[in-house]
């Protein structure tokens, strides 16, 4: 007789082998199959917003070390290097508030008036 991994009871082994009892199969299988909840969704959208604001104040921050360095050769490179940088942080900064945004039910869309990328906004709402 085979013991569970998860819960240390006397079981019979299954077709694949596996040593887990039904109780924590279905376990397993409930939590994984758990849609997130409101709080959840919302949670990841506010830290992907923090984690964004954090991206571009540091993109920020390297584009200002690079501006006022002296110059030199390869300060235009690095110049469009950093500016680069900085665009794709903002842009992906928007992004990330476009979507709480969405979330929240507030209006969406960046500032050429394109909507931002699709959230599903029933989720999200109360």
């Amino acid at each position: 007789m085979a013991i569970c991994d998860f819960c240390n009871t006397h079981i019979q082994t299954n077709e694949s082998g596996g040593l887990i009892c039904l109780e924590c199969n279905e376990a397993q299988t409930n939590t994984r199959n758990r849609p997130a909840s409101e709080h959840d969704i919302r949670a990841l959208l506010l830290q992907d917003v923090l984690r964004a604001t954090a991206l571009c104040e540091q993109a920020a921050k390297e584009f200002d070390e690079v501006r006022t360095e002296s110059s030199g050769l390869h300060q235009g490179e690095a110049m469009t290097g950093a500016a680069r940088k900085l665009t794709i942080a903002r842009n992906e900064l928007l992004m990330a508030h476009n979507r709480f945004n969405i979330c929240l039910g507030q209006e969406g869309g960046n500032s050429r008036g394109k909507p931002g990328p699709l959230v599903d906004a029933a989720a999200c709402r109360d």
